[in-house]
């Protein structure tokens, strides 16, 4: 997460403008993120700030199908979320808001028709990281990224998915996520499978 300090000591060696700030409040300009770290922050969001070590087993099976070992879910952080240099806290009514925003995003804005399933009830975020040339203040090449939840009011998974060179993330990566979240919701066996 770019500050004034790292901008003017990078390579760069510029003032931080107030453009700089509207532009990482959005995600854009010299921010940057994996898929896991945007994923870390859905999930956060999701369940209100509790953050969880990454796993990509849940557990390992036998031959028969028993459980030879299991990767239980392990909490790293679970206090409020806290901004990056320690000071700052996200209020609760705020932290509401940015879901409520993101569930909105489901049913009346950019994810319309990208999920399309209404039961459960999913949050999501669809985002567009524009790089390249800007040619008459329009960039030539996008990632598409979209990021998702679900069930809304007591969530289970979360699913980020960056489409590189993909462009607009709810018209690319929003279908992608889509599919995940259908097959965990409503194929028979999914979430029900043995760990």
């Amino acid at each position: 997460v770019p500050n004034p300090k790292w901008l003017f000591q990078s390579d760069l060696n510029e003032y931080w403008s107030v453009g700089d700030t509207i532009n990482v409040s959005i995600g854009q300009g010299h921010l940057l993120c994996t898929p896991l770290q945007m994923l870390n922050g859905t999930v956060r969001i999701a369940n209100r700030g509790t953050l969880w070590r990454p796993r990509v087993i849940k557990a390992l099976l036998d031959e028969e199908g028993n459980v030879v070992r299991e990767f239980p879910p392990q909490p790293l952080q679970t206090q409020p979320l806290v901004a990056s240099n320690g000071l700052a806290t996200i209020d609760r009514e705020h932290l509401e808001v940015v879901r409520e925003g993101m569930r909105r995003t489901v049913t009346e804005g950019t994810a319309v028709g990208q999920i399309t399933f209404s039961d459960p009830p999913i949050g999501a975020k669809s985002g567009t990281a524009e790089f390249g040339e800007a040619v008459d203040g329009k960039y030539s090449e996008g990632h598409a990224w979209f990021s998702a939840f679900g069930p809304y009011d007591d969530p289970e998974i979360a699913v980020v998915v960056l489409v590189v060179g993909g462009h607009q993330g709810s018209v690319y990566a929003g279908p992608i996520a889509n599919r995940i979240l259908d097959a965990y919701f409503h194929e028979p066996g999914i979430r029900t499978a043995n760990p």
